[in-house]
């Protein structure tokens, strides 16, 4: 089953690729965009759950510790309910640093081009 995947991200990840990347086929940037929306998801993962107050962010921990199958759909909303988590902040900041690190890590202009005046 193909995973669906957000077209804004998507989108997000292939502006930066097609900036950074000018001399990529078509293939190899699609592998590009693919393999950063990847890491952004894995990021904005992380991000959220070091968000979560100690108490739930341990329970996470400790079932992902104890191997992926323990934590089904509802267990990770149970986990994230009523929790006061901004989540539109936290993916802002997310592709704030996914761009940062892309750019810093590609060969050329380290700057995204959002920062540089």
């Amino acid at each position: 089953m193909e995973q669906r995947r957000n077209p804004y991200i998507e989108n997000f990840c292939r502006v930066l690729v097609t900036r950074k990347e000018t001399n990529l086929d078509d293939e190899a940037r699609e592998k590009m965009v693919e393999s950063l929306y990847d890491f952004l998801e894995n990021r904005f993962g992380r991000n959220l759950v070091a968000a979560l107050p100690e108490d739930r962010r341990s329970e996470f921990v400790a079932l992902y510790d104890k191997g992926m199958r323990d934590l089904d759909e509802e267990t990770v909303t149970r986990l994230f309910a009523e929790q006061d988590i901004d989540h539109i902040a936290i993916l802002k900041k997310t592709m704030q640093e996914v761009a940062e690190l892309y750019f810093r890590n590609r060969p050329g202009d380290a700057n995204p081009p959002w920062s540089q005046g």
